[in-house]
């Protein structure tokens, strides 16, 4: 388990390196300023994660002129109104 855990921390470190050697902008520069409550490490995964995604983050959840009625509880949490948004096949993926 330990030789696992060091092989994904290499890939994703490897991963990170090609992102950063390949152009994409700085994490702050397209996203904003990362999270205070996040060290270094998460920090750092996050913004890979989220720059290697931006395309799906960015561009157009479906159909721009389809009406849809959503009502969010209070209380709801954000990933329950993701997964009600991906049931209706408003968003391909919930997680981002």
């Amino acid at each position: 388990m330990v030789i696992v855990g060091i092989l994904g921390t290499l890939v994703c470190g490897l991963a990170l390196a090609a992102l950063v050697l390949s152009g994409f902008p700085s994490a702050s520069e397209a996203l904003g300023p990362p999270s205070s409550s996040l060290d270094d490490w998460d920090r750092t995964l996050l913004a890979g994660y989220l720059l290697a995604n931006r395309s799906s983050l960015d561009g157009p959840a479906g159909d721009p002129s389809a009406v849809v009625d959503l009502e969010i509880l209070e209380g709801e949490t954000a990933a329950s109104v993701a997964a009600r948004l991906a049931q209706a096949g408003i968003v391909a993926r919930p997680e981002l």
